[in-house]
């Protein structure tokens, strides 16, 4: 606090100019990120639609086990196929 009666200098060219380079730098920033989730959209969807299809083949193969009256040898060869993906949940 200022005593002797006289106003306090306040520069606000500077605080606009710094205002200003933030915002320009976060624009950028946004910017690269924009370009980054584009980019990671475009590898997540084939994955996503990969594993959504072995789902689909290992409950297949789930339900040819349950049902499966040949041999022991394709039974082995049926519960291989199952077990390759224990990560999808069934």
């Amino acid at each position: 606090m200022i005593t002797d009666g006289t106003q306090p200098h306040e520069n606000y060219d500077s605080f606009l100019a710094r205002l200003d380079a933030a915002t320009t730098s976060l624009s950028t920033r946004a910017g690269s990120l924009d370009k980054a989730l584009a980019a990671v959209s475009l590898l997540v969807e084939p994955h996503e639609s990969a594993v959504r299809k072995w789902e689909r083949r290992r409950h297949y193969v789930s339900g040819q086990l349950a049902v499966h009256s040949g041999s022991p040898q394709s039974y082995t060869a049926l519960r291989e196929l199952h077990d390759m993906a224990p990560w999808s949940g069934s």
